[in-house]
């Protein structure tokens, strides 16, 4: 224990002495302080954003569905599973989509195709179709 407390004393005091010996200024040891400082706190957080991306490759769908529910506060019967049948979607898409269809052609047949008949002398007979 001794000879680590006396190796890491020496580690620290003599690039002090080596600087005073050579002559050089003080503000070398301090901006090697700082860029030794200023590195270890870059490792320090490149090995935190390492360990946490390994984490989430590790963990991912108990990541996801925990940060979900703590986030979103979803309703009980919202659930993730790893593949998720969205069926009523489907039936709700069959049953709107006549609808959006008739909307659809309404907005192009009254808006838009007479802007175009407007736009220019060629386009006169312009007409969408089914």
């Amino acid at each position: 224990e001794f000879l680590i407390y006396f190796g890491r004393a020496i580690v620290v005091f003599y690039p002090v002495y080596l600087t005073g010996y050579l002559g050089l200024s003080i503000s070398w040891v301090l901006l090697c302080m700082v860029m030794i400082t200023w590195w270890k706190k870059n490792r320090v957080w490149k090995d935190e954003r390492i360990g946490s991306a390994i984490d989430f490759v590790d963990n991912e769908t108990h990541l996801i569905n925990s940060e979900l529910k703590s986030t979103l506060q979803m309703a009980t019967w919202v659930n993730f599973p790893d593949v998720e049948k969205v069926q009523w979607v489907n039936k709700i898409l069959e049953q709107a989509w006549p609808f959006f269809g008739m909307f659809m052609e309404k907005i192009l047949k009254e808006s838009i195709q007479p802007s175009i008949r407007v736009t220019n002398t060629a386009l006169k007979m312009f007409t969408f179709t089914k």
